[in-house]
């Protein structure tokens, strides 16, 4: 998967690491997503794998870094 697609598609890439529950690359991943434009990262605060990691302090500095709102500002919006 890597091979084929890390440069159009890193956000999945991202999600199956977190789904492997392998924290480092899952986080370099969403980094590379970024540095990509990857449009999957529009579906941060809405996929399960990623959304584990919503006490992650990570997690809440990548948000800020999207600019997207952290997990806990979206907890408290529901």
């Amino acid at each position: 998967m890597i091979d084929k697609w890390a440069d159009n598609a890193a956000y999945q890439i991202a999600e199956v690491y977190a789904l492997r529950n392998d924290h480092k690359a899952t986080f370099e991943w969403l980094d590379r997503a970024w540095t990509n434009r990857d449009p999957g990262i529009q579906q941060l605060l809405y996929g399960n794998f990623i959304r584990r990691y919503k006490d992650d302090p990570r997690l809440a500095a990548f948000c800020r870094k999207v600019r997207l709102p952290t997990p806990a500002q979206v907890e408290k919006r529901t």
